[in-house]
């Protein structure tokens, strides 16, 4: 069930939802970090016509800050991206166990079919013993051509039963492997 989690689209979607509202999370922690700044300059001027000479100066900043009230900004920030990266985190594992039901589901699918071509051969053994009976029977003069009329009709729906349950099953595979991503 694993690998049905892992290859669905929704869980690795929801898998980034939930990274990016962690992302979210340590950005709006970073409100109650101090900034700091730096800037620096450089001038040079000259009121005469070469290259030469001139004035210069530099210039080099550097502040620090820290908000200490910023009405209540930074804590609702963080509040909301918490309450996110839980929203996100309980889709996550929603996803996680739609995709596990949806594997369990076709599993069952595919033993109920494959289940359901034993039965459908034996079914199809029965019919063609009963016909095989009912001609015998018929050539003693037992049986009317009305019973092997019937007991025909049945073996031919018992050989169209198996091919449905045949059908069914590669069904039943194909679904299981779409679920998984991978041929079984």
């Amino acid at each position: 069930m694993r690998l049905a989690e892992d290859a669905s689209p929704t869980v690795v979607a929801s898998a980034y939802a939930t990274r990016s509202a962690a992302a979210s999370v340590r950005s709006a922690r970073t409100g109650y970090l101090p900034s700091l700044s730096m800037n620096s300059g450089y001038n040079w001027n000259n009121q005469e016509r070469s290259f030469d000479g001139g004035r210069t100066s530099w210039s080099l900043g550097l502040s620090l800050s820290y908000p200490i009230f910023n009405n209540f900004q930074r804590e609702s920030s963080l509040d909301r991206a918490q309450f996110s990266q839980r929203v996100a985190r309980l889709q996550e594992d929603d996803s996680r166990l739609a995709a596990r039901q949806e594997a369990d589901a076709a599993l069952y699918n595919l033993r109920t079919a494959e289940r359901a071509i034993e039965i459908a051969q034996e079914a199809e053994l029965v019919a063609g013993e009963d016909l095989r009976v009912v001609r015998e029977r018929y050539s003693v003069g037992v049986a009317t051509i009305l019973d092997v009329l019937i007991s025909q009709n049945a073996a031919d729906q018992a050989s169209v039963d198996v091919v449905t349950s045949r059908y069914d099953y590669v069904l039943a595979r194909a679904e299981l492997e779409s679920i998984l991503g991978r041929v079984l």
